[in-house]
């Protein structure tokens, strides 16, 4: 981070310095106290199990320069104190103005409903062949914590990747003002988050809105599959730009994308793929990946059309390409005893589990496939029609001859998947359990060598714990 004044955090912020030098330098800004340390600004965030200010005494104690407060008075004799009106206001308004020194540094923002980080990483993994590129960590892509990577720049950096994920109205105009991407990536619009956002068409049009502050040669790279190219052109209002237009650039395996993956074909633990720009006429480029899934065939697409305008040579980004691996939790290929599990338990949507079968009937080949699949959460109402959508897939599957070979389910409407898969008199063999230690013991006991497991469900739902018990003595 850039050193910032004291002086210049009370401007910015509209704050009152109620006491300190106003002076000092700030070189870390933090709203986790374990993180506090020499130079630290702390923003305590008022939450709804923890107020925040109950830790400003012990940030002191790490060596912290300084505090936002929202109450009257300083709790301690020592430090600096800016009180404010609202704590995580004045961290985004902050982070906003951090961000306006960084003017060379180009901005690509990444949304969408499933897929955001391995989009991410993938594009990443391209550019740093050929640039400084600051990269979105964890789970920082919220209206804290996008705010907080902003003050990660500094003046090495060339191109920051950022995520940005929304889950209510209004939330995108927060975290785009404070970014301003000037390229976007949008991945797809599912059903996540579609009890708050009412509908898929409101969830594009709310994800849209990363492109408000696009400069005038401002790009949207829409993936194409699905109703994805639809959807956009239907949905999305390029006259939000601050000019008045932007550029849509497609992708994908279908409906006629300007970059394009052609021929997939899968060997083993790898895919290949031939990617072609339509401006290019008749180049063709073999691309080879180490994941498996079409889902990363078009994230690695999006990559691929990304580094061409970055101007990254063709060989380094198949190297990168061919050497990226998912994170943990995402798509994580774990083996023990002879069996294979594939931890996706991060976070789960309809769309999300879809392509986590794909990839689980793609790895298991000729040995035996199991799907241990926790509930989807916050789709509200639409909750029974997305969990029955996984259950009419497996079926459609079977009839190309792609046959699951057991499906356990955890949570209440899980057990939608399975009674869906008995209705129609699936060869599917299905458990659904309301106790998770039960649905462990039962994994131990069937779980053989050679076996592929995928285990996927919402971040709430905890399924990390069946992967730990089952890749783990």
């Amino acid at each position: 981070m850039k050193p910032i004044s004291i002086q210049d955090i009370v401007t910015v912020t509209g704050g009152t310095l109620l006491q300190g030098d106003a002076s000092l330098l700030v070189v870390n800004v933090t709203t986790d106290s374990r993180e506090a340390k020499d130079g630290t600004l702390f923003v305590p965030i008022v939450g709804e199990r923890r107020d925040g200010h109950e830790f400003i005494p012990s940030v002191f104690e790490q060596g912290a320069v300084c505090t936002f407060t929202e109450r009257e008075k300083p709790q301690t004799e020592a430090g600096v104190y800016i009180r404010v009106e609202n704590s995580l206001k004045a961290l985004q308004a902050l982070a906003a103005w951090y961000r306006s020194l960084f003017s060379a540094v180009t901005v690509i923002g990444v949304t969408g409903s499933v897929g955001k980080t391995t989009t991410k990483e993938m594009i990443a993994a391209v550019l740093e062949k050929k640039y400084r590129v600051l990269k979105t960590y964890g789970n920082m892509n919220s209206q804290i914590g996008l705010a907080r990577m902003m003050f990660e720049l500094d003046d090495q950096i060339e191109v920051a990747v950022i995520e940005m994920g929304i889950s209510e109205h209004g939330e995108m105009d927060r975290l785009v003002h404070i970014a301003r991407p000037e390229l976007a990536v949008l991945t797809n619009v599912g059903m996540s988050h579609i009890g708050n956002l009412g509908s898929r068409e409101n969830i594009c049009i709310e994800k849209s809105k990363i492109i408000t502050c696009f400069p005038k040669d401002g790009t949207l790279y829409v993936c194409s599959n699905g109703d994805g190219r639809e959807m956009a052109e239907r949905c999305i209002d390029t006259s939000i730009c601050e000019d008045g237009n932007c550029q849509f650039v497609y992708y994908g395996t279908e409906n006629n994308p300007d970059c394009i993956a052609e021929n997939i074909t899968v060997s083993g633990t790898h895919m290949k793929f031939i990617y072609r720009r339509r401006e290019n006429g008749d180049t063709h480029e073999e691309i080879r990946l180490s994941v498996l899934g079409e889902h990363n065939v078009n994230n690695a697409v999006i990559a691929l059309c990304l580094g061409e305008r970055f101007h990254v040579p063709m060989s380094q980004m198949k190297e990168a390409l061919f050497s990226y691996q998912p994170l943990k939790m995402r798509g994580d290929v774990l083996t023990h005893n002879g069996y294979t599990v594939i931890d996706d338990t991060y976070n789960a949507s309809t769309d999300s589990i879809i392509s986590g079968l794909s990839s689980l009937f793609d790895r298991a080949g000729g040995n035996r496939s199991i799907a241990v699949l926790a509930d989807v959460l916050e789709l509200g109402e639409f909750s029974k029609e997305a969990h029955e959508r996984v259950g009419e897939f497996l079926l459609e599957q079977e009839k190309k001859g792609r046959i699951l070979t057991e499906l356990v389910t955890f949570g209440e409407n899980s057990a939608l998947i399975c009674n869906l898969v008995k209705e129609k008199k699936s060869r599917i063999h299905t458990c659904h359990f309301d106790d998770k230690e039960e649905l462990i013991r039962h994994m131990k006991e069937i779980v053989r060598e050679d076996d592929v497991i995928l285990v996927k469900g919402s971040r709430g739902m905890a399924m990390d714990k069946v992967v730990k018990a089952l890749v783990e003595e």
